[in-house]
């Protein structure tokens, strides 16, 4: 009986507090439950124009697996993580150096929780799961940790990179009765600049599962969604709710997300939203709902998801298909404006490799390297 009336004065806390931030400002919201259960397809060459593809170099040093991810792509550089290490290729995909070392030596990084690039700076974050924060240059020279000061009771959960701010941090704090999350920014020397109040809840979890947040560059800002929180929040100058991602019946509360007696719940009843990108025009998610994957894009000017199906987990395989082109499948992993990315196995470009000559694709073989696709946002939409 004690537990339930603690789960529900959680729950009316969450919505307090939800309906609270409403208030301070006008946000977008998408409601997903409306759309989970519908199937509509659009072709790629309807959103997008493929501008460049470019093979990365295959050799025993910089191999990369199937999760590796893009971090940043400026006009020399192409800088990707893979698991614990992070790698940098020139533009035109040649190998140039594994930027840190993992392992236990001083200047060396441990396990990868988070991680972030300035591509102006030519500089990288790495948050271990040890809470330190190592920087490197895109050269692979140790600049040092930067001494972030948080007390005994906090943590840092993830980190982020924008223009107007050296380094941002999550930060959360767990007390006895429930969590507080914060953004603080920081220079990169570790001195705190800016505080904002993210979440705060009142419901104590006793054997809690992990839950990490979905958050990524925009503009001249960052935007971020906690795991357990429809909300997603921009950080700029200000900070402020942008959209909120469905009404807030269906998606996951930290009651599901981090209480391990809730897991069969939240696989089989709640909708968990794993990935967003975003563009100028559109914003892509990836969620997991009663045992499927689904991808959606939402078209920010009309208002309405132009796509909504169901894949395998289309940020690692399934997404968005060429049009009349067989077993081929992409999905955005690094937005920027107008721009997106892909790294594309090179399984795809042999199948389809007749559309691809144009590019000079050459000696791909099924233990090559991915392909980086770019691609832009058509100018007129059909």
């Amino acid at each position: 009986m004690k537990k339930k009336i603690e789960f529900f004065s959680w729950i009316i806390l969450f919505f307090c507090h939800t309906s609270c931030n409403k208030t301070d400002s006008i946000y977008k919201l998408i409601d997903l439950e409306e759309t989970i259960c519908k199937q509509c397809v659009i072709e790629f060459d309807d959103i997008f124009e493929l501008q460049e593809c470019i093979p990365l170099q295959s050799s025993p040093s910089c191999m990369l697996n199937s999760h590796a991810s893009i971090l940043d792509i400026t006009d020399s550089d192409i800088i990707i993580r893979n698991d614990n290490e992070v790698l940098r290729f020139y533009r035109d995909g040649t190998f140039a150096n594994i930027i840190g070392v993992y392992g236990h030596g001083y200047s060396e990084h441990g396990k990868i929780l988070s991680v972030c690039s300035d591509g102006v700076s030519k500089v990288v974050y790495i948050l271990t799961f040890e809470g330190k924060i190592y920087h490197y240059s895109y050269d692979g020279v140790f600049l040092g940790i930067i001494p972030i000061q948080i007390r005994n009771n906090e943590s840092i959960r993830s980190i982020y990179h924008s223009k107007k701010d050296a380094l941002i941090c999550e930060i959360r704090e767990d007390y006895s009765q429930g969590v507080k999350v914060q953004l603080r920014s920081f220079e990169s020397n570790g001195k705190l600049k800016k505080t904002y109040d993210l979440y705060k809840d009142n419901y104590s979890v006793s054997i809690s599962l992990e839950s990490f947040p979905i958050g990524y560059s925009f503009s001249d800002g960052i935007k971020i969604k906690l795991a357990y929180d429809n909300r997603l929040h921009y950080f700029s100058d200000s900070s402020y709710v942008d959209m909120v991602l469905d009404a807030g019946h269906l998606q996951a509360n930290r009651y599901y997300i981090e209480d391990v007696n809730n897991k069969r719940a939240l696989l089989n009843e709640k909708l968990q939203l794993l990935d967003i990108e975003e563009t100028a025009s559109f914003l892509f998610i990836v969620a997991y709902y009663n045992k499927k994957y689904y991808a959606f894009i939402y078209d920010k000017y009309i208002n309405s998801f132009i796509m909504s199906s169901v894949n395998l987990n289309p940020r690692n395989s399934q997404g968005l298909k060429f049009d009349g082109l067989k077993d081929f499948e992409i999905w955005p992993m690094w937005c920027k404006n107008k721009t997106a990315t892909s790294l594309v196995s090179p399984e795809s470009v042999i199948t389809n490799h007749s559309l691809f000559s144009q590019y000079n694709i050459c000696g791909i073989n099924e233990d090559s390297n991915p392909i980086v696709f770019i691609y832009k946002e058509r100018t007129i939409r059909k």
